[in-house]
C-alpha cells in the first residue's frame, strides 16, 4: 500500500513541475542595432567584446569603437593603431586587450586609458 501511495505522490509532483515548466515565462534579450548613423564607425564589424567596466568594444574596418550605453568613441590611426581594420580582441587577465588587424600586426591597448 506505501509503494502505492509513494507512487501517486511522486507522479503528481512531476506533473505538477513539468506543468511549471511549461506555463512558465521565459526572459527575453534586448537586442540593439546599431550604425553609422548612430556613431558607429563601419557597419564592418568583425568582433565585440564587454569589459568588466561594461564598455562595448567593436573591431571594424575603421577602427576600434566603444560603446558606453550612449554615445561612441572611435579610436584609428590618428590614434596610435598600426592598421585602421582590426580584426579581433584577445582579452588578457590584466585588463589589456590584444588586437590582430588586416596587414597581420599585433598590438594591444588598455580600455582603462579611454
Amino acid at each position: 500500500m506505501s509503494f502505492t501511495l509513494s507512487f501517486a505522490r511522486n507522479s503528481a509532483l512531476i506533473l505538477t513541475l513539468l506543468c511549471f515548466g511549461f506555463f512558465g515565462v521565459a526572459q527575453t534579450g534586448n537586442f540593439k542595432n546599431f550604425n553609422t548613423n548612430h556613431g558607429l564607425s563601419s557597419v564592418e564589424v568583425y568582433d565585440i567584446y564587454q569589459d568588466v567596466n561594461g564598455l562595448l568594444w567593436f573591431a571594424t574596418d575603421r577602427g576600434i569603437c566603444s560603446y558606453d550605453g550612449y554615445s561612441f568613441k572611435t579610436l584609428d590611426m590618428d590614434d596610435g593603431l598600426p592598421c585602421n581594420t582590426v580584426f579581433r580582441f584577445y582579452p588578457q587577465r590584466d585588463g589589456n586587450i590584444w588586437c590582430s588587424t588586416m596587414n597581420n600586426r599585433i598590438f594591444y591597448f588598455s580600455p582603462k586609458d579611454y
